[in-house]
């Protein structure tokens, strides 16, 4: 029996980047929630899924992806952040690691890595 790939939910304003992520992460071998281009698409995404884990673009057209952050830690679901800012420019603070933009195939998958490894030294181990 095949495993199954672990879901990353994709959230990323501009179309092209967006289409990009997409394909990368299906490269690696995840499924693809998304892409979510704003706040809401990504919360109403998180309503009807568990993703695995997510890569969050820290803006979203202007507005601050801290609602989807603090949505996605409070469900216990690891995540990269992505941004053209430096950490301590970001306007909140979040669990997991920074990725800079554009994307690189090997920090995104690195840093996806690492945030998943995170998380299962996290949870308890299963009965």
């Amino acid at each position: 029996m095949t495993e199954k790939p672990l879901t990353i939910l994709a959230v990323e304003d501009e179309a092209l980047i967006a289409m990009e992520l997409e394909d990368l992460l299906q490269d690696f071998g995840y499924r693809v929630a998304g892409p979510a281009s704003t706040v809401s698409a990504a919360l109403a995404l998180l309503q009807g899924c568990h993703p695995d884990a997510a890569v969050v673009d820290a803006n979203l057209a202007g507005e601050s992806a801290w609602p989807i952050v603090e949505a996605l830690e409070k469900a216990g679901i690891p995540m990269v952040v992505a941004s053209g800012y430096e950490l301590s420019e970001l306007p909140f603070a979040f669990n997991g690691p920074l990725v800079s933009k554009p994307y690189r195939a090997r920090n995104v998958g690195d840093a996806l890595s690492v945030a998943l490894d995170a998380s299962s030294r996290d949870r308890p181990p299963s009965e």
